[in-house]
Parts: C-alpha cells; structure tokens; sequence
C-alpha cells in the first residue's frame, strides 16, 4: 500500500460486545462489526468487518467542523488483509513543555530585554483537536497553530535600560494572561485543550532525568524469521520495543534498548526451520534433523450440522481426516461453511 495511514485507538475498556450496532457503542469502546450487517462479531465468519470507537455525546459550538458521530473504518474485506498485528496499549500521559528554565541547563530562562516583545508558537494535535476540525483515518492528520506576540510593560524614557532584563516573573505572567483569554475555532478557549502555568521552582528536571543509562540489548537464536518468530520474542517482554536486526541463515538477531537487563529469554524451537547446508552437525542447538516428508492440503466437505469454530469440533475433523489418509500428522488450517481445510504429511 502506498502512502498507507495508520490509525490508532486506545480502548476503554479490555472487551469488545457481542450485540448490538456501532450507535450502542460506549465512550472509548472499541468493537468490530460485521461489513454488511453491522451487527457486533467476533470477525471468525464475517467475509468483510468494520472497527469503530464510540465518542462522548458532546455537540460542539457552531462553526466547528466535527459533528457527533461514531470513528468507524472503511468496509475490511478479509482478502485484502495482509498481515495482523496485536501490540500491548500503554497509559498515556499528557506532553508537556517548558518555556524558559527546563530544571537542567541555567543559561535557558525567560530573557526578554527591557523595551522588548517577543513572539512564539503552540501547535496542537490529538484526538481533540481532530474532533474540532474533522480529522479521521480518510482524510489527514489535523492540527492547530496559534501565534502569541506578549507586549510586556513599558519601560521609561527618562532612565537608561540598555542591555536591561526584564524579570521572568513578570514575562511569565503576561504569557499567561495571554494564554488565558485567546479563542479558536468555534470561540472556544484554548485553555480548553492545554493548560499554561508558572513555575517558579523545579525539583525535578522535565524530561528525563539527568544521567539514566540506557542499553542495547541483542538477543539471536534459530527461528523461521517471520512475523510470527519476532511476535514471540514482542510477546516475552511487553513494555519493551523489540525488533529484528539481522537475518543470517537460520539465525535472527533482535535488539532492544532499556534501562535494566532484561529477564532471559524462553525459547520453544519451532517445530521446523529450512535445511543447513551442515546438517546435522549444523544444526542449532534444541533441532534435530528429520528426514524430508511430502506435505498435502486436504480440503474436505462438512455436513450443515457442523460447527468448525468449536475447538473440539476443529479436534475431532482434523483426527478423522488424518485417519482416513493414514497420514504421520495433521494440522488444521481453516474452514468456510462448506468445507475444511487440513495440512497433512
């Protein structure tokens, strides 16, 4: 896909229903609904699916751009799907910037020379802000820039001030008197999306603190070297952000950077990895090497009574197919409402 645009949500909650339309969503609610009946479904029979996120019933003043309405994604159709990932939400926190003295460098303050005005920009972005002016995933990613130019008090005539500063005190104010009566889109105030406050001592310094060592770590071990093998180093160490380095033969390297050595890895072999050229002796620690064996795709017929999406039931065809063809081992793959799918060998 080109220029693809990745759109995420945060849910509210750790479920998703099980009835009910996008209207009956609650606020923050994430649910996946079916592309032609618009029914809630757990996506296992659907051909096509919708995801939507419900939004609070909040009717903004006249002139903003976002009416009330439910995020949905455009109809997903199960054969345009590539590829699914799941990654792990983290609690947010709100960014914040410091004008002036940042609690580490000195030489950074509110400096303005006496006789003096000076002129700085606030940009925002988030979901807020897309609600104000009609982001969504089909259009762009929205946001909204303010100019501020602080007139700060006169100075007088009658005295040399060259080279004076002004207090920070007092520049810190009239930022904040500025801040406080400005109107957007809609005459709504900008306080009503960020907060502007004085400081006037800071125990801690913003950001991060001064002299935190970070690591890099690597971990290489032999897998398939597929989404599926970096999805089970991602799944070993949630909270971190792994990715794969390097692809050597069987061997794949992985790194991370973090704070503290992280715990040992857990590696179950994958039941099976391409040839080496060296086998067996060549082979990784944890493999044995097997002798080649012909793979088949069976795809047979299931009566109208079945019902595949049941474990068990998924069990019992696979047992029976593999019995009928005598095979070493079976695995099942998939089903539709006519027929199952198995790999046998």
């Amino acid at each position: 896909m080109v220029n693809s645009y990745r759109y995420v949500f945060a849910a509210s909650t750790p479920t998703i229903p099980v009835s009910g339309t996008t209207t009956d969503l609650g606020i923050g609610e994430i649910g996946v609904f079916d592309g032609k009946t618009w029914q809630a479904t757990n996506g296992v029979t659907a051909k096509s699916i919708v995801i939507a996120q419900g939004v609070p019933d909040t009717v903004f003043p006249q002139g903003v751009a976002k009416s009330n309405h439910t995020y949905k994604t455009d109809i997903i159709k199960g054969s345009a799907i590539k590829s699914w990932k799941k990654v792990n939400g983290k609690q947010g926190s709100g960014l914040q910037i410091t004008l002036g003295y940042d609690g580490v460098d000195a030489t950074k303050n509110l400096t303005v020379k006496q006789g003096k005005s000076f002129t700085f920009w606030v940009t925002l972005s988030g979901a807020p802000i897309a609600n104000l002016l009609g982001d969504s995933p089909k259009t762009h990613y929205a946001v909204w820039t303010e100019q501020f130019t602080i007139q700060l008090p006169c100075v007088s005539e009658c005295v040399d001030t060259c080279g004076d500063l002004f207090d920070p005190n007092v520049v810190g104010d009239a930022v904040i008197e500025e801040f406080a009566k400005r109107k957007i889109i809609g005459g709504q105030y900008l306080t009503d999306y960020v907060k502007a406050t004085k400081l006037v001592s800071c125990d801690t310094p913003s950001g991060l603190p001064a002299g935190t060592t970070y690591y890099i770590y690597t971990l290489t071990i032999a897998d398939t070297g597929d989404q599926a093998a970096l999805g089970a180093v991602q799944a070993a160490y949630p909270g971190l952000k792994i990715k794969r380095v390097k692809r050597e033969g069987l061997l794949s390297t992985y790194e991370v950077v973090a704070t503290v050595t992280p715990d040992p890895y857990e590696f179950t072999p994958a039941p099976v990895l391409q040839a080496c050229d060296t086998c067996p002796s060549g082979c990784p620690s944890g493999y044995t090497l097997t002798e080649a064996q012909d793979v088949w795709i069976v795809t047979r017929p299931i009566t109208g009574s079945a019902n595949l999406n049941d474990p068990t039931a998924q069990a019992s065809f696979t047992a029976a197919i593999e019995a009928a063809y005598s095979a070493n081992a079976a695995e099942f793959l998939s089903f539709n409402t006519a027929a199952g799918s198995l790999r046998c060998m």
